[in-house]
């Protein structure tokens, strides 16, 4: 997938949220976590970054209690991920090299 298309899945998240793409900067959400490569599971705070000034889309950041779900990222970029939003279910899909993760809102 394509930084465009990570974009437009997010995008696409954050609309469904009621999240303005230009308004504030940073925006949290209340999600719930579920990592496909531990199954470990829980709450979490997503802050959604509009970053609408740099013109490379917005991105995501997570409190440090991703760290206790095996992650060791809080910072996830349309440009080093790769994103997929499922409307239906809510959840939105995070995937890296050695990770795997859903929020569902």
């Amino acid at each position: 997938m394509n930084v465009v298309s990570n974009i437009a899945e997010i995008q696409k998240c954050m609309s469904d949220l009621g999240i303005s793409l230009v308004q504030n900067l940073q925006n949290p959400v209340n999600a719930g976590l579920f990592n496909n490569k531990t199954l470990a599971s829980g709450d979490i705070v997503v802050n959604f970054n509009n970053n609408f000034q740099s013109g490379d889309g917005p991105f995501i950041e997570l409190d440090d209690v991703i760290r206790s779900f095996g992650i060791q990222y809080q910072v996830f970029k349309p440009q080093f991920q790769t994103f997929s939003y499922d409307p239906n279910q809510r959840e939105l899909t995070v995937s890296g090299d050695c990770y795997e993760f859903s929020l569902t809102f």
